[in-house]
């Protein structure tokens, strides 16, 4: 039996593209971060002599989920996720894998939530960016 490949995710990390392209800002104290999923539609082309009166169904088109992360709350990080979730056009982001694996992509904010309070809770505050269009995932070399 060969060993597991399998790692955790300590060491990954969320950043936004600054001022230069292709120079990203790895976000402070993220603690969860999900990279966009896939999905694709199936549309149905059945047809009035489709084979054994079944259904028939062709692909559709793809379509890219949210990344979402979770951060802990800290004023000036807020400040920066913040502006970047009212950015008009949106933004470009990347995804760290701890093997160097990165997901990269143009997208804009859906959700931000603002920190919940509790009396011994850490404040912590969501986000959720749908991509544009499409993901490019880079390997680590």
């Amino acid at each position: 039996m060969t060993a597991t490949l399998a790692d955790i995710g300590y060491n990954s990390a969320f950043g936004i593209e600054g001022g230069s392209p292709a120079a990203f800002t790895d976000v402070a104290e993220i603690t969860a971060v999900t990279a966009p999923g896939l999905t694709r539609a199936a549309v149905e082309a059945t047809h009035l002599k489709s084979p054994d009166r079944t259904k028939e169904f062709i692909p559709g088109l793809f379509e890219r989920g949210e990344a979402t992360f979770t951060l802990t709350f800290e004023k000036d990080v807020y400040d920066t996720i913040l502006t970047a979730a009212t950015a008009v056009d949106g933004g470009r982001y990347r995804i760290t894998l701890p093997d160097g694996s990165t997901f990269t992509f143009n997208g804009f904010f859906t959700g931000l939530t603002s920190p919940e309070a509790t009396p011994e809770g850490k404040l912590e505050c969501q986000g959720t960016i749908k991509p544009k269009g499409t993901v490019t995932y880079a390997a680590a070399a």
